[in-house]
């Protein structure tokens, strides 16, 4: 399957307007396109600096974290997150 494939159908999992927390975000590719495609509003959670500097070109809300060691600090803040597409989500669908 394409990354424009596998985002396609993800993005039908996802209902418009949908509140989206993207862990593993990568370069943001999903999230703009649920952006764009499903009017989608979210956060890619990301460790990378060269993929969080890719999301910021993007437009995306991105938050560099270490999943692994840094989930404790977002679990105490209080967010409406809607749905949550992870990179386990991504590679369900391949």
């Amino acid at each position: 399957m394409s990354d424009l494939a596998t985002m396609q159908a993800i993005a039908q999992l996802v209902p418009v307007g949908s509140r989206v927390l993207d862990l593993g975000c990568g370069d943001g590719a999903l999230l703009a396109y649920l952006q764009e495609n499903r009017k989608c509003m979210g956060y890619g959670i990301e460790i990378d600096d060269t993929n969080v500097h890719a999301c910021v070109k993007r437009g995306v809300n991105v938050i560099q974290l270490n999943l692994d060691e840094d989930l404790v600090w977002w679990h105490s803040q209080t967010l409406p997150i809607g749905r949550i597409v992870s990179a386990s989500c991504k590679a369900a669908c391949q």
